[in-house]
């Protein structure tokens, strides 16, 4: 309550500091006026004395009785001075604090929009990212269509997933049967099975199809859009059995090795005991152990 009386008081010394000024310099003059006025009145003659002593006792009475007068007014404009000062030194703490309030505001508001268009562009880079994938995963199951297999010129030739099927059944039980095995299980792969798939890739489709795979798990990796591993799901939830052991197989063969740090990376063999791969058990440990679990 004292405080707000002393704010009402300081704000009226604020709005008539001019007036209370000016009326201090009035009641000086005209102290000074009177008191002089007065001496003349009562102690100087006609004429003006030439004795000094009479100006001495002029000098005494006007400094004994204007000196209190001035000294009270002189501490009184003070007063008045000081008051206005501290209002105007409250006036500008309050006026700093609040611009530093809006700075802050304005800040958490530059914080905000810069947060909401961080997330916006996240979301438009993700949308893109998935378009992308998704067509790419189109693309892919088109290779799948498109891949042909002719085990020998007395059979028909197999088509999209059946060509697969054929192909890494071939290699299956190339292998169970003990062929080639004067070479260490990946040479042989790299060497007499990759024979057999690199004559399937070239006039086949099987290029087209590993090449789109291999893009795929590239723009994955370089992408940085992975979230909660979702899309590396994804891609392994459409591959069936025969598109797995096909990659498996493929890991081993020249030209196509890239494909196995992805392959590690993303768990793609997560769906296929690797004890019936048609390899021996201990080359399953060419891979990582990841290469066998869902990432």
């Amino acid at each position: 309550m004292e405080e707000g009386r002393a704010n009402s008081l300081a704000e009226r010394l604020s709005e008539n500091s001019e007036r209370i000024l000016m009326g201090v310099l009035a009641v000086a003059v005209i102290a000074a006026i009177a008191v002089a006025g007065s001496y003349a009145l009562f102690f100087f003659g006609e004429s003006v004395s030439n004795d000094p002593e009479q100006w001495g006792q002029l000098g005494d009475y006007l400094g004994g009785v204007l000196n209190p007068v001035f000294g009270f007014l002189s501490v009184f404009a003070l007063l008045v001075a000081l008051v206005l000062q501290t209002r105007e030194l409250k006036l500008s703490r309050e006026a700093l604090k609040l611009s530093q309030q809006e700075l802050k505001a304005t800040r958490e508001e530059q914080a905000k929009s810069a947060a909401a268009l961080a997330l916006q562009n996240e979301a438009i880079r993700k949308q893109s990212f998935e378009q992308t994938f998704f067509a790419m995963l189109r693309v892919l199951s088109e290779r799948l269509e498109e891949t042909t297999f002719q085990q020998s010129a007395q059979l028909r030739p197999s088509k999209g997933p059946d060509a697969l099927r054929a192909i890494t059944g071939v290699l299956a039980s190339s292998i169970k049967q003990g062929k080639h095995y004067e070479d260490t299980y990946p040479e042989y792969l790299s060497k007499t099975l990759g024979g057999i798939i690199r004559q399937g890739i070239q006039t086949a489709g099987f290029a087209e199809y590993a090449r789109t795979l291999l893009v795929i798990l590239e723009y994955l990796e370089d992408s940085g859009i992975e979230g909660n591993h979702v899309y590396p799901k994804l891609l392994r939830s459409r591959m069936d059995k025969e598109e797995v052991l096909f990659l498996y197989f493929l890991c081993f063969v020249d030209g196509w090795r890239p494909l196995k740090k992805r392959v590690e990376r993303y768990g793609l063999l997560a769906h296929i005991d690797p004890e019936n791969t048609g390899a021996p058990t201990d080359y399953c440990f060419y891979f990582d152990r990841s290469a066998f679990h869902a990432y």
